[in-house]
């Protein structure tokens, strides 16, 4: 204060230092107590901010954790989903050319995609059943040359009676 620098620059050490220790040594004192208060006010403030912080980072935690979790079984599920769109189709297509390959011409495939897929659902359709008309008419031109070599056989047999019955009547017409 202004009364102990007045009295330290005149030389009343003792006052100087009495005034100080009456008045401002209690001042400081108090002084000195509200800056513990509010420094420990801030620390526990402090305190309760990084709880707070360390509690939402958890909590930001979790939900990133959840968010990743989601996406890891989305896209299993999306993944299984787009395998099971193409490993299908090319199953029934499979299936369809086994049993084409064992004689069941005419057999269809069910692909009702518009990919490439489809497309070569369409022509395994197309082929088999370009073959089962092509076996068809294999069937129907082996039926009638069955029917060919059937009459050429009787025409053959009636022949061969006709020149039996030949030689026995000139065998009769000699004797």
């Amino acid at each position: 204060s202004e009364e102990v620098v007045a009295a330290k620059t005149r030389g009343r050490h003792a006052h100087a230092q009495r005034v100080h220790v009456e008045r401002e040594h209690v001042l400081a004192h108090a002084i000195e107590t509200l800056t513990r208060s509010q420094v420990a006010r801030f620390q526990d403030e402090r305190q309760e901010t990084m709880t707070r912080i360390l509690l939402e980072q958890r909590r930001i935690t979790w939900t990133v954790a959840g968010f990743f979790l989601f996406a890891l079984v989305l896209s299993v599920g999306l993944g299984t989903v787009l395998a099971r769109s193409i490993v299908n189709p090319i199953q029934r297509v499979h299936a369809t050319l086994q049993r084409i390959a064992d004689g069941e011409f005419g057999t269809v495939v069910d692909v009702a995609s518009r990919d490439e897929l489809g497309s070569l659902g369409a022509n395994v359709n197309l082929m088999s059943d370009q073959l089962a008309q092509l076996y068809a008419r294999e069937r129907q031109t082996a039926k009638e040359l069955q029917a060919q070599v059937e009459a050429l056989q009787r025409a053959q047999s009636q022949l061969i009676q006709a020149e039996r019955l030949r030689a026995l009547g000139e065998m009769a017409g000699g004797v």
